[in-house]
């Protein structure tokens, strides 16, 4: 038996790929289904990500991304070492730069997009992951998982059903994973847990036209945002810190909606394999240099 835990992208992912196993995942889509976008969902482009959409159904094509670096509230198109410490700093609270950090430190980069919609292509290829997986009639299990046994290879389920596994998969977040082991893999204190805030606003104002014909998402170190991302009918803005209720705006953007989430990942690990488990995803490695063309290429090599 070959299951996969997790039925958020990166499961969906797997999923398609393993057409011989079974998904295991309370909300499938996982964040997707968040009641507005909150922030870049892209695909990059590469072999691996141009040879799954031209195997799907729809018009593909490729586009690009383009990112700005807002300093002193002024714009460019190049971020420097020091915007790097700066924008760690503020959100990380360390000097320290990891690689994977705004974006890998490029300024734009080539994606695939659904020529009929681009601004929603992933939410597009997550549907149609999951519809291949349903057609395919593979098993998709809707219940939580309650504990694991690595050693026994059993995985038992708030129904009290229990599955056995000859090779598991996970996509869940590596501190859940790690709370649901009888022998846990980590100290809990390693996963520390930044909390982010998002806002989405009105994109009405002339100036923000006029940035967005130029990037598609901007950094800041100006302490106001740490990240603004153009949709095509609203902004969203990045804050770490919560703004003050009596705060009905954002560089002028009238504030619709919020959230909040602890994503931000402070001790990346990158983890990938512990005993017969494979790791794939970023949350599941602890990492934030996952991307989903990564998630491609693992899922592939996994099924090679």
């Amino acid at each position: 038996m070959k299951v996969i835990l997790g039925t958020g992208m990166a499961g969906l992912m797997l999923g398609y790929y393993h057409p011989d196993a079974i998904l295991i995942g309370k909300e499938i889509k996982g964040q997707i289904n968040s009641k507005f976008n909150l922030g870049p969902r892209v695909i990059q482009c590469d072999d691996d990500t141009l040879e799954l959409v031209q195997s799907l159904n729809g018009g593909w094509g490729i586009g690009g991304v383009r990112i700005g670096f807002e300093r002193n509230e002024k714009v460019h198109a190049k971020s420097d070492d020091n915007f790097k410490r700066e924008y760690s700093l503020i959100t990380r609270n360390t000097t320290k730069v990891e690689p994977s950090f705004l974006s890998g430190g490029r300024n734009q980069f080539p994606v695939i997009i659904n020529l009929l919609d681009p601004g929603k292509s992933f939410e597009i290829l997550s549907e149609y992951l999951l519809s291949t997986i349903r057609e395919r009639k593979q098993t998709i299990i809707n219940n939580s998982v309650e504990n694991i046994n690595l050693d026994t290879k059993e995985i038992f389920l708030s129904n009290e059903e229990t599955i056995l596994y000859d090779s598991l998969y996970n996509t869940i977040p590596l501190n859940i994973f790690n709370n649901f082991l009888e022998k846990p893999i980590f100290n809990p204190e390693v996963f520390e847990l930044g909390r982010k805030h998002f806002y989405k606003c009105e994109f009405k104002s002339q100036k923000e036209k006029f940035l967005s014909e130029g990037y598609d998402y901007i950094y800041s170190v100006d302490k106001e945002y740490t990240r603004k991302t153009y949709m095509d009918d609203y902004i969203v803005y990045e804050t770490k810190h919560k703004l003050p209720k009596s705060k009905q705006s954002i560089q002028g953007n009238k504030i619709l909606d919020s959230a909040n989430l602890n994503i931000q990942i402070i001790n990346q690990l990158n983890f990938k394999k512990f005993k017969d488990v494979e790791f794939v995803g970023r949350f599941a490695q602890w990492y934030h240099g996952i991307l989903t063309n990564d998630v491609i290429r693992r899922a592939k090599q996994l099924n090679g």
